[in-house]
């Protein structure tokens, strides 16, 4: 599987075969921003057949509670994980340096 490395991360293309601008797909080659939360990303990646830039997320969402607002499903799983293991954010913010790996805000850990 094809891998690209981009702001010292690695990605591969195996979720985004199916990520398609309107003339056709899109290829991590031409990324061209990231916007990092914990540890999902927004990618931003450019079309290379029309130009037009495409906003692309690493993983699905989902709303806690009704009114709550959208969180990523990985950023919650590494939360559930955490507390499963008996850590809290602090701990698992040290996890994620050490990886190499953003931090999670409070804010974010709690929802």
């Amino acid at each position: 599987m094809p891998t690209i490395k981009k702001n010292n991360t690695q990605y591969t293309d195996f979720e985004l075969r199916a990520s398609y601008c309107s003339k056709g797909p899109l290829s991590l080659n031409n990324i061209i921003k990231e916007d990092m939360v914990a540890v999902a990303s927004i990618l931003y990646i450019k079309c290379n057949l029309c130009g037009k830039i495409n906003k692309v997320k690493t993983s699905s969402e989902h709303r806690s509670g009704q009114r709550g607002r959208l969180t990523f499903n990985i950023n919650s799983r590494a939360v559930l994980g955490s507390l499963q293991a008996g850590i809290g954010n602090t701990h698992l913010n040290n996890l994620f340096a050490t990886m190499n790996v953003p931090t999670m805000n409070n804010r974010t850990f709690k929802s």
